[in-house]
């Protein structure tokens, strides 16, 4: 018995390939076990080294799970992806409409209501900053847009 005991010990235990070593390596099945005798770390850590480059386990935790997709399910994915797109676009489309209409609005009201008004504070700022002989009107465009103000 005590025979069948030290052959099957001698399975599990791998010579080491430092010289005077003596950590000793046992395999498992959910990784590698290092025995640290003496102190002598750094043997250890080179043998662990060398048990996990031959496992495989560096090759296991660097490679990338990759899944085939079948071309009937690119297309699906594809299509759904364009109609999100489209989506997306026809939204910003009428916001950008709303926002225009808006804007377009706001700037009729605050004109009619400058046209109207007779001695309005706010008219009198304007009126003392740019003057009221000749009225606004617009500059020059440039590229990257214009500016109000007396001419």
């Amino acid at each position: 018995m005590s025979s069948i005991v030290r052959h099957v010990s001698t399975i599990f235990r791998c010579p080491s390939l430092v010289p005077n070593s003596l950590s000793c390596e046992l395999q498992q099945w959910r990784g590698i076990r290092v025995k640290v005798f003496n102190g002598n770390l750094e043997s250890a850590l080179v043998v662990m080294q060398r048990k996990m480059q031959s496992s495989g386990i560096e090759r296991l935790i660097k490679r990338e799970q990759t899944h085939h997709i079948k071309n009937s399910e690119k297309r699906v994915l594809a299509r759904k992806n364009l109609e999100r797109r489209i989506r997306s676009q026809d939204l910003a489309r009428k916001l950008k409409a709303i926002l225009i209409k808006k804007v377009r609005a706001l700037l009729g009201k605050w004109s009619w209501r400058f046209a109207s008004e007779g001695e309005a504070s706010w008219k009198q700022v304007i009126q003392g900053k740019c003057g009221e002989v000749g009225g606004w009107s617009s500059f020059k465009v440039k590229g990257y847009g214009f500016r109000l103000g007396k001419p």
